[in-house]
């Protein structure tokens, strides 16, 4: 079983934070990770996080947004929706011209 609490990595192209837990007994990855494009190389993307999270078996890792950090702090279903819409039309509108 190995854990990060703490996992960073700086590329030319992107920046990532994350943690999680690799379990080479069971065959399982449990890893959230904020990804962000490098603002030198990409500034229209500056303020733009990813969030990701990656679980299954380590052969066939299943990626996906993580909804739950998106909505953090948020208490009900109307917040969490609009935080969800927001959060989505910024990233849209930053990605498309």
């Amino acid at each position: 079983m190995a854990r990060s609490r703490d996992m960073k990595l700086a590329s030319q192209l992107v920046n990532v934070n994350g943690n999680g837990k690799l379990d080479l007994k069971q065959n399982i990855i449990d890893y959230t990770m904020d990804v962000q494009a490098n603002p030198h190389e990409f500034s229209r993307f500056k303020g733009i996080d990813v969030p990701l999270k990656i679980t299954g078996p380590i052969n066939a890792p299943v990626y996906a947004l993580d909804y739950n950090a998106m909505v953090k702090g948020k208490k009900t279903e109307g917040e969490k929706q609009q935080a969800l819409k927001q959060e989505l039309k910024k990233q849209i509108t930053t990605i498309l011209p």
